[in-house]
């Protein structure tokens, strides 16, 4: 008996990206991506030095998702999703310009929480998981938050969301342009302590996945694109150390304002894998789009509804 699939279009508006994924899903959760597009709006910037989105952003934001929404069009999507995530929820004015964004994308944006970013982010991560008893750890990164959570592909057992992020890293320490060996390991202090309000896990995870556009930008600089260890991450500094954000961007073909995120992002993700207990970590283009997707599949329109009751069940403790 065929399967049969339908075209769905999601986007997240995080604190640095605007980013779609157009994927055809089956009701068993399988999908298989028709198309991504993203672009760095950094909304996130904004709300760091002023508390609010600036029109300039904005206006970038509104151009974006209406290019989005039209590219998804063409392609057949029969239902566009969107969710605002951390860059948005933090500002001042998120009630005056989720209208407008919502209007260039032609459907609602649903502004969610933490831990609902949490769990999307852990449905689309691990959405290709085939053990089901093997313990997962799933962290996004982003500029404003990062999500950190624990399970198994089909019972998540904890999650968090921590005021973690390369935006606020970058903004907390300043690091020089290169950043010296005293930038990273402020940076890295900085990520310790806000990570000190996540518990280890016990037992051990069996593998962790980031995901989030810095954890695949820093993949591709270290030349890692499927997977960092803890060396690559060091490796990874050192490399960054070498040259300014401007010339280092043309020599891996990415934006300097991504290369600067990143220098934030790496030593929060050193922290990361070393608060985990793990030596490397998988790399994932999938996460809270996806994992909205999942959700849509499984509830229909009421997946916020749907996804508000999982987070409602999570367990309080990483030990569980």
């Amino acid at each position: 008996m065929a399967t049969t699939t339908r075209r769905v279009a999601a986007v997240d508006i995080g604190s640095n990206t605007v980013h779609l994924v157009v994927v055809d899903v089956a009701a068993d959760d399988a999908f298989t991506v028709v198309s991504r597009q993203v672009d760095l709006v950094q909304l996130g910037t904004d709300v760091a030095a002023t508390g609010e989105i600036g029109p300039e952003r904005a206006a970038r934001a509104e151009a974006t998702l209406g290019k989005m929404a039209a590219h998804a069009r063409e392609l057949g999507a029969v239902a566009l999703l969107a969710v605002a995530t951390e860059g948005v929820r933090a500002a001042r004015n998120a009630d005056a310009v989720l209208p407008r964004f919502s209007a260039a994308w032609g459907a609602p944006i649903a502004l969610i929480s933490g831990l609902e970013e949490a769990v999307l982010t852990f449905w689309g991560a691990t959405a290709g998981e085939r053990d089901p008893q093997r313990r997962l750890g799933v962290g996004d990164l982003g500029g404003g938050s990062c999500e950190l959570v624990l399970g198994t592909r089909d019972h998540i057992s904890y999650a968090t969301s921590l005021p973690l992020g390369s935006n606020g890293l970058i903004a907390q320490v300043q690091p020089s342009d290169p950043p010296t060996p005293e930038d990273f390991a402020r940076l890295r202090a900085a990520a310790e302590r806000a990570l000190a309000a996540f518990p280890r896990p016990e037992p051990a995870v069996g593998a962790l996945i980031a995901v989030g556009g810095t954890a695949t930008a820093l993949a591709r600089i270290v030349g890692s694109p499927g997977g960092v260890t803890a060396a690559d991450l060091q490796r990874g500094a050192g490399l960054l150390a070498t040259a300014p954000a401007a010339e280092l961007a043309s020599q891996v073909r990415t934006d300097p304002a991504r290369v600067r995120l990143v220098v934030g992002g790496l030593a929060a993700w050193q922290a990361i894998i070393a608060h985990v207990g793990v030596e490397q970590m998988a790399v994932s283009e999938n996460g809270v789009r996806e994992g909205a997707i999942i959700a849509w599949a499984r509830a229909g329109d009421d997946w916020r509804a749907y996804t508000q009751a999982a987070v409602a069940g999570i367990a309080p403790s990483p030990t569980k």
